[in-house]
Parts: structure tokens; C-alpha cells; sequence
């Protein structure tokens, strides 16, 4: 946009504006089988889980629908979104559930169930996946060597039960720090019990390009969840601590997303852990924000220098089912606004229920935000933040 002043003098005028977010549907998941849909590969519905960026841009996800074909069911899956010929050709598996519990040396038939996706430095993937229904859970943390391109290796274990932990839920979560060499893992252990949350359930470090490696808790065993519990008010080993989702900042310290159902008190809050001492201090109160969110995906994004948080604020009471949103911090905790609403995103996806995602399926390309939905359409979608637009004009009478 231009302005024209006109005055006898010189004007200058410097106007910033944000713009509307870009929101584009990479693949439509409706449940058919059309070309062009999710359905094209698998045959029909998705359920899709995780998610991780590549340095090429193509994207790495699970799929967990049971009766996904193509031996897409329970299987880590490359999406790449330029492949010449599109359609089903953009699909590939690299990972399948036949390799997986092969090398874990799990009895087939089983279901398995991913938590988090992360991406090393040289483009290998890490995958927190669980065998879930049989009990004590079986939790692994899988490692695909990238070669080159878009091709992988075999899986490979970094680490698995007798290191993480044979839990009775589903609460482990996992990030990467890929500032170090080799890269760490950042994992999250919650066997679920609250008795634990002052010993053994914590935030753990542990070199990625270990085998069976043991995790080290942050802090020398100070970063229990009963810190991060305590961290939001809650009494440590009494309220429930828990760490649904992680990401690293640029300072090395850990964000703790303390969140979703199983969480005690102020669920939905984020906690900093300080990287040497492991001491836990309250980052944000979820209670202060719209809606008072109930859980939260954190990602931090190096492009922006911004922490983005995808909010799930559901329709618990009164509260109504269009405040869901992608917000954006500094990484003091300081708002810089919502990039994207609930709305926006379900109009461009065809969706009309509560907006969701499993498995903390939201990732970061540069400045954009992809994230596959969990609600009747699990598509996948790109948003691109609206960017300052810089207004100035010159004008002399």
C-alpha cells in the first residue's frame, strides 16, 4: 500500500502492519480414497502422528491407522511434496512396522503408538515410538541413518525398556539439541506415577548416536518432574508433574510443556529448565492466556528467534471450541501475538470439529508452522506467518 501526503514539507512516514497468515493444504486426509489425498496411499483413512522437517523439505511422520495399506500401518513415513509425479508417488516408507519390531525384538502382531519425531543435524530421525495394549509398555527410541537424498538406512536403537523405563501409560515425550556434537536427545520419562515425580520421572539428556545408551538426568537427577510440579505451584510427589512436550533454546535450557489430561495443577503451563542445574522456574502461566489453554506444543523456531506454541484449549465448560491457535513468544515468555487462529486453519482444511494434533505433530520450516490435524480431516497443513510490511512515502509540495 502507498500513501500520498502532500504538505509543503518533507514527510516521512514509516508504517508496520502484520499481514494474514499464508495457509496452504499440503494433503487433504477425507477419508477416500481420491487422488491426491492421503487416502491415495493408505488406502483409505490416516492417522497420522508426529512430525519432523528435513533439510530438503520433505517431512517425516507416523502413521498409526491400523488399517492403513501399502504397509504404511504403524510405519514411519516420508512425505515429499515436489516428487516428480506426485499423487501416491510423494509417499514412501522408510521405516516399517516389520523393521521396527524386528530389531526391538517385539512379538508381531503389535500396536505401536509414536510420541515425537526428531530430526538430527545430518537429517537422521529419531522416533519415541511404544508398544502399546500389552502391558508394562515397551518404549524405544528408533534411529533411521539418513544416506543421502531422501533415502535411509535400517532402524537402529539408541535406546530402549531396560533405559526408559517400562511405564503403564503413554507420557514420554522427546526433542533434540543438534547445537552439540553428536546431537542430544532431550527426553521426557513419566512412567505415570506421582510417587516417581521425585526420583526417576524426569527431563533426561543422552548422546544420540548411542546403542541401548543410558539417559542422564538434567542437573545430576534435580529436574525431576516433581521440580516442574512444583515449578507451577503444585506440591512436588502430590501434583502430578508432567512434560507432554520439550524444545531447546538458544541458551541450551529446556522448555517443559506441563500439560494435557493426566496433568495435576496449572496444566497448560511451560516451565525453563536450566540446563546445568536443572532447577525448574514457571516460563508461563497458561492461566493468563485466552481461553486458558490445557496443554501446549512448544517448538522454538531459530529463524524467528521465537518460541511458537501451538495452544489445545478444547471445549472443557463454557469455554468454546474456536480458541485453539498457534501463539508466538520471545524467549523470555513475552507474547509477540497469535499467528494463527482455529478458524482460519479449519476453513482452509474443510474441518468443522475441535482442532487437534497427536503425537505433538507441529514442526518449523524457517518461518513456517506444518502441523497434521486430529479431528475429522487429518490433513496436513503449512502456515506462514503474515510479515511486517514496511510503509513509506515521500512527498514534497
Amino acid at each position: 500500500m502507498r500513501l500520498a501526503l502532500t504538505s509543503s514539507a518533507l514527510f516521512l512516514m514509516v508504517c508496520l502492519s502484520m499481514a494474514d497468515p499464508a495457509i496452504g493444504l499440503l494433503i487433504e486426509e477425507n477419508g477416500t480414497t481420491d487422488p491426491g489425498t492421503i487416502g491415495e496411499f493408505t488406502g483409505g483413512d490416516s492417522d497420522p502422528m508426529c512430525l519432523g522437517i528435513l533439510s530438503s523439505g520433505s517431512m517425516v511422520y507416523f502413521e498409526s491407522d491400523p488399517d492403513a495399506g501399502a504397509g504404511a500401518d504403524d510405519a514411519i513415513v516420508l512425505f515429499d511434496e515436489d516428487a516428480s509425479g506426485g499423487g501416491i508417488n510423494r509417499f514412501s516408507i522408510i521405516a516399517s512396522e516389520e523393521d521396527l519390531l524386528s530389531i526391538a525384538t517385539l512379538p508381531s502382531p503389535a500396536t505401536l503408538e509414536a510420541n515425537d519425531i526428531a530430526i538430527g543435524d545430518d537429517d537422521t530421525v529419531y522416533a519415541l515410538i511404544a508398544r502399546d495394549r500389552i502391558y508394562p509398555i515397551a518404549w524405544h527410541i528408533f534411529r533411521i541413518p539418513h544416506l543421502e537424498d531422501n533415502s535411509f538406512g535400517s532402524p537402529e536403537i539408541v535406546a530402549g525398556p531396560l533405559q526408559l523405563g517400562s511405564p503403564s501409560g503413554l507420557l514420554h515425550s522427546m526433542a533434540i539439541d543438534t547445537s552439540t556434537d553428536p546431537d542430544t536427545l532431550i527426553i521426557g520419562i513419566d512412567d505415570g506415577n506421582r510417587d516417581h515425580d521425585t526420583s526417576t520421572n524426569g527431563i533426561y539428556t543422552l548422546d544420540a548416536s548411542q546403542t541401548y545408551g543410558t539417559p542422564t538426568m538434567i542437573g545430576g537427577g534435580a529436574a525431576t518432574l516433581g521440580a516442574v510440579s512444583a515449578a507451577v505451584g503444585g506440591v512436588p510427589g502430590t501434583d502430578k508433574g508432567t512434560c507432554t512436550s520439550l524444545t531447546v533454546l538458544p541458551s541450551g535450557n529446556i522448555l517443559v510443556s506441563h500439560g494435557g489430561y493426566y496433568a495435576g495443577v496449572a496444566r497448560g503451563n511451560i516451565v525453563e529448565i536450566d540446563r546445568s542445574t536443572g532447577a525448574a522456574s514457571l516460563w508461563l502461566d497458561a492461566s493468563l492466556e485466552e481461553g486458558t489453554p490445557m496443554t501446549g506444543c512448544v517448538r522454538f523456531n531459530p529463524d524467528s528467534d521465537r518460541v511458537a506454541v501451538f495452544w489445545y484449549v478444547g471445549a472443557d465448560g463454557d469455554e468454546p471450541e474456536t480458541d485453539d491457535r498457534i501463539d508466538e513468544y520471545t524467549t523470555a515468555g513475552e507474547s509477540e501475538g497469535t499467528v494463527v487462529t482455529e478458524p482460519e486453519i479449519e476453513l482452509v482444511a474443510n474441518s468443522s470439529s475441535d482442532l487437534n494434533i497427536m503425537g505433538n505433530a507441529f514442526a518449523i520450516d524457517g518461518e513456517s508452522y506444518l502441523m497434521f490435524l486430529y479431528n475429522s480431516s487429518e490433513s496436513l497443513v503449512r502456515v506462514s506467518p503474515g510479515s511486517p510490511a514496511e510503509l513509506s512515502v515521500l512527498s514534497a509540495d
